[in-house]
């Protein structure tokens, strides 16, 4: 049976919940670590909900704890689970704040229970994951991720028929640029609540130069998704035409796996600290907030002016083709491609 917990913090209401499958299995053998992960993890929410101000905003908080993740399943419709972050599952359920729900790995914390930092690390998660909540609540936020069908025509699948590829590889894009928007705020908002930003030109420079990075191995998978449809496109023997179907494929469900699961190493979260970091840095009189509840492309082309007052290159542009990873640019070259070959 799930523990639950209910607390109240200045009129707020904290509910937490120990799922039952913490205990069972190969936890069943690890009782003594699981209950001082359990208090670790109990007093570290409640520090957060009475001491860190964004979850001061909501109402009522609910943190439930799990090893599984198929039980999100039994709570909420899947498609709307967000998983971000290295220590805890956020999900989205809804616009009303009264309803908030963060999903905590128990295993996550497991391995970084043993840091010196872990408090800083676990309540810099909850600090991201309540941003998204917070951002999702002030913002127009369904207008932020909504796919503009006019460039998505079929929803995205690992499918082997190349004009739904390519259908899906306009997709992709799109969703990359309001991925690194969103996960810039939620990772902005997870350092600046645990009193991790500053404004220094140190720190402006070290962010751009991660962001610089992460721009490139983007700009190099691109290249290799394009020259493989290339050469597919230009081959004629069948035998050949199969074979190089497969790398095609290959790269492709590499570049699906990578954007769609927001996988942390690829940088979209580094990319979009970088361009709200960016922002803020130059304009003294923005706030977290307002940037919020700004849509993507009026974000994108605010950090544009930011960098060109800084006289740098922009890792992303929208349509101006100044970034090093420019929208309309990506767009129209799969657009080059459909039609030349007749695919669309």
């Amino acid at each position: 049976m799930d523990t639950v917990q209910n607390y109240t913090i200045d009129g707020r209401k904290i509910r937490i919940i120990y799922d039952s499958n913490i205990t069972k299995g190969p936890w069943e053998k690890l009782k003594s670590l699981n209950n001082n992960l359990k208090e670790f993890i109990t007093s570290q929410i409640l520090e957060f909900c009475q001491n860190i101000k964004i979850a001061q905003y909501f109402s009522k908080l609910n943190f439930i704890i799990t090893t599984n993740i198929q039980l999100f399943s039994k709570h909420q419709d899947p498609s709307k689970i967000a998983m971000v972050g290295p220590s805890s599952w956020g999900i989205f359920t809804g616009l009303a704040k009264a309803d908030r729900t963060v999903y905590i790995n128990f295993v996550a914390i497991m391995g970084i229970y043993s840091s010196s930092t872990r408090s800083t690390e676990f309540k810099q998660s909850l600090s991201h994951e309540l941003t998204h909540l917070w951002h999702m609540n002030i913002s127009q936020y369904s207008k932020l991720i909504t796919i503009d069908k006019r460039l998505a025509k079929l929803p995205i699948t690992k499918t082997k028929n190349l004009k739904n590829l390519l259908y899906n590889m306009r997709q992709i894009f799109f969703e990359v640029v309001s991925q690194i928007v969103t996960e810039g705020i939620g990772e902005f908002g997870g350092k600046l609540y645990t009193n991790q930003i500053s404004f220094t030109v140190i720190d402006m420079n070290k962010l751009y130069l991660n962001a610089t990075k992460c721009a490139n191995e983007l700009i190099e998978l691109l290249k290799t998704w394009n020259n493989s449809l290339l050469e597919y496109l230009t081959i004629e023997e069948i035998s050949l035409k199969n074979s190089k179907m497969d790398k095609l494929y290959e790269t492709y469900f590499k570049a699906y796996d990578i954007l769609n699961t927001v996988n942390k190493g690829f940088g979209v979260y580094d990319l979009g600290l970088h361009i709200i970091y960016t922002i803020l840095y130059v304009d003294k009189e923005l706030d977290l907030e307002q940037i919020a509840k700004m849509d993507y492309v009026a974000i994108i082309r605010k950090y544009e002016s930011c960098m060109s007052n800084l006289n740098l290159t922009p890792v992303l542009s929208y349509t101006s083709r100044k970034g090093m990873i420019d929208y309309a640019s990506l767009i129209e070259s799969l657009n080059k491609t459909y039609n030349e070959n007749k695919i669309i």
